[in-house]
C-alpha cells in the first residue's frame, strides 16, 4: 500500500507510513500477511465501508472540489440536520435484530481514516468483521462523541451498538446510500456482506 488518500484509513491501521518514499523503504524489510476482506453486495471492501449518513457524505464529498479533513468536516456540518434516522431489519450469523441508525458501518480494519476509530478492536486477519450501529447524535453529545471516537472508545458511547460476525445482512424499508471504502455507490434497500478469511496478501513492517 502506497498511501495517497485523504484519510489512508488501511495503511493506518496496518502501521505502514503515509509519507510514500518511506512506505517504499519497507520493501527491505518487511512481512506479508494474509488480509481477511469483504464482499458487500457482490463488490470488494477492504477498510470500511457502510450506509446511512456517512454514505450520504461519500456521496456528497469532493463536488464542490474541496478534499481533506476540513472540507470533509465542513460537508458533514453542512448535512447532519438534514439526514434521518432509519430502521435497519439485521441478521447476523443467522439471528435477526431490528435496529435504529443514523448510519452502519461495516468495518473490516479499525477505522475510517485520520485515525477516526469506528471499530478499534477490528483485525484484517482474524475472519471477522465489526458492525456498528450508530444512533444520531444531539448537538449537545457531538463533541465527547468525537472525543470517544478518536480516543478509541467509541463503544462506551451510548449511541453506538458494535457487533462482531462472519456474516451481516441489513433490510431497509427504503434505499440508504452506500459507500464502499469511501467510494459512493448506488443506493439499496438490501446490503448482503460476506466475510473472506485470508484472501488478500499485503506487505506490511515487519
Amino acid at each position: 500500500i502506497l498511501p495517497a488518500g485523504s484519510g489512508n484509513g488501511p495503511a493506518r491501521h496496518l502501521r505502514i507510513p503515509l509519507v510514500q518514499h518511506e512506505a517504499l523503504r519497507q520493501l527491505t524489510h518487511y512481512k506479508t500477511i494474509s488480509m481477511d476482506t469483504l464482499r458487500i453486495n457482490g463488490a470488494l471492501s477492504v477498510n470500511v465501508s457502510g450506509f446511512g449518513f456517512d454514505a450520504h457524505v461519500a456521496h456528497q464529498f469532493g463536488k464542490n472540489g474541496q478534499r481533506g479533513f476540513t472540507g470533509y468536516a465542513k460537508l458533514v456540518l453542512g448535512e447532519f440536520m438534514r439526514y434521518q434516522e432509519f430502521d435497519v431489519q439485521a441478521t447476523i450469523d443467522g439471528q435477526s435484530s431490528t435496529h435504529r441508525a443514523f448510519m452502519v458501518a461495516i468495518a473490516n480494519a479499525s477505522q475510517f481514516g485520520h485515525n477516526a476509530l469506528v471499530a478499534p478492536d477490528a483485525s484484517v486477519s482474524d475472519g471477522v468483521l465489526d458492525v456498528c450501529f450508530i444512533r444520531r447524535i444531539p448537538i449537545t453529545e457531538a463533541v465527547p462523541f468525537i472525543t470517544k471516537m478518536f480516543r478509541g472508545r467509541i463503544e462506551r458511547s451510548r449511541f453506538v451498538t458494535l457487533v462482531k460476525a462472519r456474516q451481516f445482512t441489513a433490510e431497509l424499508v427504503s434505499p440508504q446510500p452506500i459507500h464502499l471504502d469511501g467510494e459512493p455507490v448506488p443506493p439499496a434497500s438490501r446490503i448482503d456482506v460476506e466475510m473472506v478469511p485470508g484472501s488478500l496478501k499485503v506487505i506490511v513492517p515487519a
